[in-house]
């Protein structure tokens, strides 16, 4: 019964990832596909938001649906940069490339006295979990600020159709009410 929960517990990816790439054997690729398809899907969101902050901005004011579709995107990035992507880099380095504490990168004073510790390869997968947290920081500030300083849109010709597009703007416009009555305003 054990092996039946913890399989249906267990988040399993499937192994698609080839074993080569390019004719070049990569044993690593399967090994962490998890952390290879949450780095796709990372980038992939980061180039959508990079193209979305090169368009100008609407003419009209985004619905509410549109607000919340675009906060749930902002927030899946944010779990995927700050959550997912710095643990299965963590998991893959010290259950597959054996960053532990037991394996060392330098020893003390091998450069030349110039290092008085050691440094072993956890210490190394864990500046490189710091590195990623610094991308994902230095990408979020930057994304924020373009999304901030979106071009403007080009003003309408003179002439041309200045309605709202939106039902009530064009309503209060047109001055009639939802049930299509006139509206009398003391102006």
């Amino acid at each position: 019964m054990g092996h039946v929960l913890s399989s249906v517990l267990a988040l399993h990816v499937w192994k698609v990832l080839p074993k080569t790439l390019f004719g070049f054997h990569v044993p690593w690729l399967r090994a962490g596909g998890r952390l290879f398809w949450a780095l796709v899907m990372f980038f992939a969101g980061i180039a959508i938001a990079g193209y979305l902050t090169t368009k100008p901005k609407p003419r009209e004011r985004a619905t509410w649906a549109q607000s919340i579709f675009g906060a749930i995107l902002v927030w899946v990035l944010l779990i995927l940069g700050y959550g997912t992507i710095p643990h299965e880099w963590l998991q893959f380095a010290g259950s597959y490339l054996n960053f532990g504490t037991d394996t060392f990168f330098l020893h003390k004073n091998q450069l030349g006295g110039v290092i008085p510790f050691d440094i072993n390869r956890q210490t190394i997968a864990h500046v490189v979990a710091t590195g990623i947290y610094g991308f994902v920081l230095t990408t979020n500030v930057a994304l924020f600020a373009r999304w901030q300083k979106r071009p403007e849109p080009a003003p309408l010709e003179e002439g041309a159709d200045a309605a709202p597009t939106q039902g009530w703007l064009r309503r209060r416009a047109r001055r009639t009410s939802a049930f299509g009555r006139p509206v009398t305003v003391n102006e």
